[in-house]
């Protein structure tokens, strides 16, 4: 019987069905295969009047009356799965999940081979050409195959609908121009003059291609000319070659598996589908105890995969795993590089060489032959959430693929989240022993000194005067959160959000860091003419830096933020100063004298405005010893904050860290099991916007009666209410929130949601947060 195959285009749609192509064949063995060897696949397809990559996700044998009806897959681009199988059939049911077309989740979680450059290539069947002539657009085309990209788009569908044309379709291969070693030495580079010359060409036939004659000359340490010389004279050439894979081999370990506490954590041997939770200490301690796992793995012949929330911390992870995987290959990847380079590291891993893949949420989807278990670090982190399209948290993801695939996972994180500690058995939680902490607490109510209490200008003079260095965070980049007037209590206002513009002593003063707006500071206070206009409490880098500036003149101070970023090599390598920054600071190597890391302002992550304030303030705190070396003095943690008896505080005050952060988890959890939030229910934000904060009420409104009248009972329903900023980039948002029992029971409900005239409506499943404005992609 005929087949067809379910094809999955980045596009908001489902699966469309298309008739297999009768040309070609499934299998890599060369003979007909099942249909299961379809899944997984690329393929190309008639769209719209042109073609498009699609992923088969389905495939199943129709009636031959059904087939008549079905469009023909033009042709296969690939001969091996580009999506592992199981969990390219998954994808549907994924984006369901996440009430979202199976396309969007395509389009996100596999942004590689699904818009590549193709060569397709169009002939007459015999006996056709004539017929196929006379189609306007075609004149060109006969019986040998002819480029299709000068053809009408139309004419050639017309064409390829009445079965008068074959077609081909190969992606365009990636490549890359090198300087290429021709022909070894002879007599005429003899000599003492030409020695350089035989030098750069013994490098190159040895180490391989390079990128051009000058990299050569730096590699092999000779003057350019002598690269130069060996082109000119036919030794070596340019050509093109294939892009390389990113590969990196592991190194012989420098250490042993331990935790500052000099304890080996050692995990388990984890059954196929088992996930293990890894909280506490340092990110390096963390790697220690994945590694063996990750080694094991590798020598077993899969491929697996560890997961990061962002690209800055790829490059120092992958050095740190080769530093502990001797031997290994790794292979990195994120959305970041190339597009071919994302290719060549796909097509590296379909020859299904055993490697450890280490990326950001792309590469979930990889396509490795043999799966291994899949290492989430960072699990906690926000930048795990995707803010469009489907909006997957990715951890969520990787655990449904880990039970797809059979495989184990480990979740790893300094904190330890509500929904691990729900969902892990005691024996299935793992904790690193802490770094040890030197604790003060300084109470900015009760110490005189903003945004520096004399607490903390006094510990850094003592760093001044015995040459160390100090880490101070502040909560925000900027000078202060806004410019006001203290005589009327006017502050600057953004004109497209309901915001104050966060004031800057760079450049442009007045900036919004929702839309971009930049303003000029007033001169005079708009409201009652004041001139003593200022910056208000909230103390940015630039505040802080300035201040730490004051107090320590004899010290450099250095700034790390999204805004500035200076070089730090100096105090890299031991120079006393001091580095002010955001809690990007945190991904950035410690410094090697540091004894003191400060807080400006602990209340801004406490008083997260979200139902995760809890969660994100003690992983923020429990992150905090990434800034200083595991090998070096514990240097003071000095915290200002107007809430000194915070019990999150508890957490770096226990003398039994895993014990106060399993309790803090236990806590959190219950609160969340009395209010109705994750991970005691699913839940959803539903988010309006409009124009007019009176279309976004009415829409909103309309949005909560239709969840009730599909079943949902009133305490299931919040809202509707005004998003916390009510309007982000001139438009106003509203939110419901909707919770179920159960995952299945949210999707039913989510289905009465609709959309909505005047306005958009977004879904966000399992919100990470609900103040937020969701993306309109």
């Amino acid at each position: 019987m005929p087949r067809s195959l379910d094809v999955l285009l980045p596009l908001p749609l489902g699966p469309l069905r298309y008739l297999a192509p009768h040309t070609g064949e499934v299998g890599d063995s060369g003979g007909a295969a099942d249909a299961s060897g379809a899944v997984g696949r690329r393929v190309v397809v008639p769209w719209q009047g042109g073609v498009r990559i699609g992923l088969v996700v389905g495939a199943s044998e129709v009636r031959s009356a059904e087939a008549l009806e079905l469009r023909e897959v033009i042709d296969w681009l690939d001969r091996r799965p580009w999506v592992h199988p199981r969990l390219a059939a998954d994808l549907p049911a994924a984006a369901a999940a996440h009430a979202a077309p199976a396309g969007v989740l395509l389009a996100g979680m596999v942004a590689v081979g699904l818009n590549d450059p193709l060569e397709h290539r169009v002939r007459a069947v015999p006996g056709a050409a004539d017929t196929v002539r006379s189609i306007d657009g075609l004149g060109a085309i006969d019986e040998a195959w002819t480029p299709a990209g000068g053809l009408d788009a139309a004419a050639l569908d017309v064409a390829r609908r009445q079965g008068l044309v074959e077609e081909r379709v190969e992606a365009v291969p990636d490549t890359v121009r090198v300087l290429r070693f021709v022909r070894p030495a002879d007599d005429e580079l003899d000599g003492a003059p030409r020695a350089a010359q035989r030098a750069a060409l013994a490098w190159l036939e040895r180490e391989g291609p390079l990128p051009s004659a000058a990299e050569l000359a730096r590699q092999a340490d000779v003057p350019p000319s002598a690269a130069r010389a060996l082109v000119t004279k036919g030794y070596a050439a340019y050509g093109e070659a294939p892009i390389p894979t990113p590969l990196r081999r592991g190194e012989a370990p420098e250490r042993s598996v331990r935790g500052d506490a000099g304890v080996a954590v050692e995990l388990p041997d984890l059954p196929a589908g088992e996930v293990l939770t890894l909280y506490g200490g340092r990110r390096s301690d963390r790697l220690d105890a994945v590694a063996p796992l990750l080694a094991r793995a590798v020598r077993d012949g899969t491929v697996p995969v560890v997961l990061l929330p962002e690209q800055g911390l790829l490059e120092t992870t992958v050095d740190a795993l080769a530093a502990r995987l001797d031997g290994a290959a790794l292979v990195a990847v994120s959305g970041d590089v190339s597009d071919a380079e994302r290719r060549a590291v796909w097509r590296h891993l379909q020859a299904g060489e055993p490697c450890v893949l280490v990326g950001t949420g792309l590469a979930l989807y990889a396509p490795h032959p043999a799966a291994g278990p899949i290492v989430v670090l960072e699990a906690g982190s926000g930048s795990y959430k995707l803010r469009s399209g489907a909006r997957p948290f990715v951890p969520d993801l990787a655990l449904r693929s880990a039970a797809e695939l059979g495989v184990p996972a480990v979740v790893a994180d300094a904190g330890l989240p509500p929904e691990a500690f729900e969902r892990s058995a005691p024996e299935r939680r793992i904790a690193v022993p802490h770094p040890r902490v030197r604790l003060h607490v300084s109470d900015i109510a009760s110490t005189p000194g903003w945004p520096l209490t004399a607490d903390l200008v006094r510990v850094l003079r003592q760093v001044e005067a015995r040459g160390r260095q100090a880490i101070v965070v502040a909560p925000r980049r900027g000078y202060s959160a806004a410019l006001g007037c203290p005589d009327c209590g006017w502050v600057a206002p953004c004109p497209n959000c309901d915001l104050p513009l966060r004031f800057h002593r760079e450049g442009v003063p007045l900036r919004c860091h929702q839309c971009g707006t930049r303003q000029r500071a007033p001169e005079r206070c708009p409201s009652c003419d004041s001139l003593d206009l200022g910056a208000q409490r909230g103390a940015g880098t630039e505040w802080v830096a300035g201040a730490v500036a004051e107090a320590v003149p004899e010290l450099r101070v250095a700034r790390f933020d999204a805004d500035r970023r200076d070089d730090l090599a100096e105090l890299e390598a031991g120079a006393p100063g001091v580095v002010v920054g955001t809690t990007a600071l945190l991904r950035h190597t410690p410094l090697p004298n540091v004894s003191l890391v400060a807080v400006t302002h602990l209340d801004a992550f406490l008083n997260f405005g979200d139902f995760r304030a809890d969660e994100e303030s003690a992983r923020i705190l429990l992150q905090l010893p990434e800034l200083w070396r595991p090998d070096g003095p514990v240097p003071l943690l000095l915290l200002q904050t107007f809430q000194p008896r915070a019990s999150v505080l508890e957490l770096l005050r226990s003398d039994d860290t895993a014990a106060a952060v399993d309790g803090h988890a236990r806590a959190v959890l219950e609160r969340r099991e009395r209010l109705g939030f994750p991970p005691a229910t699913a839940m959803a934000n539903v988010q309006i916007q409009a124009r007019s904060r009176g279309d976004a009420e009415r829409i909103a409104a309309d949005v909560a009666q239709r969840l009730r009248v599909a079943g949902a009972s009133e305490s299931a329903v919040l809202g509707p209410a005004p998003a916390a900023v009510a309007r982000r980039r001139g438009r106003y948002a509203f939110h419901v929130l909707v919770r179920a029992a159960t995952r299945s029971r949210l999707a039913e409900l989510i289905e009465a949601v609709g959309s909505a005239r005047g306005g958009t409506v977004r879904i966000d499943v399992t919100p990470r947060q609900v103040e937020g404005m969701l993306d309109l992609a």
